[in-house]
């Protein structure tokens, strides 16, 4: 998409949701934008070019009244400056990539997050770590979904990790407090390519990356597995054997 185009659109009058699912949007086209949208409250990029924390503070720049996003983000750069508190945005979808410490940076820049769903994909962060984020950067927070890639594990004490992990989602916190519910997938058998995945429940996203029956080992902090282990939100389906 070129920029004169994106401007055209940023300019309709009456624009209020935007979803683009253009896959040559530049990674620097908010900048480019020439006027301020007011109406714009919802924007969704589908594609996996990832912005940096630069894009956001343009992005909001240009859109003071955004209350919803959904992008891919990349925080390779834990000392990029983040100048603005974006105070409007209460629901974000983020596909996350990056420095733990960048993304801190982010979420104390969204004081009034409401509703957070992101799928991180190069590191996960324990019960207390998440409890601690949510005191210090979110308290608005009602809802928390996320799904986080777990690797490498240790060969010899695999499930001594996962029970360890989730005895950090077993807190008065997560069970009590807020209701928040985790499931941890992962592959009982040491070697090498061990992995596993750690996501709320119900599931929230599209794609379930799942591992085969033979091979999986779930375990779930939630009460009542047929109730929260719901999986109606998937439409792709990936499937590991081995």
């Amino acid at each position: 998409m070129t920029p004169y185009l994106f401007n055209q659109i940023w300019n309709l009058p009456k624009l209020a949701y935007l979803n683009l699912e253009i896959y040559n949007i530049s990674d620097a086209i908010f900048s480019q934008l020439k006027t301020i949208s007011l109406t714009l409250e919802s924007l969704c990029i589908q594609n996996d070019i990832p912005h940096p924390l630069r894009d956001i503070a343009d992005l909001y720049q240009k859109a003071p009244n955004l209350r919803v996003l959904s992008m891919n983000i990349n925080l390779k750069n834990e000392y990029e400056k983040f100048p603005v508190v974006v105070t409007s945005i209460m629901t974000s979808k983020l596909d996350f990539c990056g420095e733990l410490r960048a993304l801190h940076k982010l979420f104390q820049n969204l004081p009034n997050l409401c509703h957070l769903t992101i799928d991180m994909q190069d590191h996960y962060l324990t019960g207390h770590e998440w409890k601690q984020i949510t005191i210090d950067h979110l308290p608005k927070l009602k809802q928390l979904r996320f799904k986080m890639f777990i690797a490498p594990l240790y060969d010899t004490i695999i499930e001594e990790e996962i029970d360890e992990l989730l005895n950090t989602f077993r807190t008065q916190f997560w069970l009590d407090e807020h209701h928040w519910y985790v499931r941890c997938d992962w592959n009982p058998i040491a070697g090498s390519g061990t992995f596993g995945y750690l996501y709320t429940l119900p599931y929230a996203f599209r794609l379930f990356t799942g591992i085969a029956k033979g091979l999986r080992r779930p375990k779930w902090t939630c009460p009542d597995d047929e109730k929260y282990c719901l999986f109606n939100r998937v439409h792709n389906l990936d499937c590991m054997e081995s």
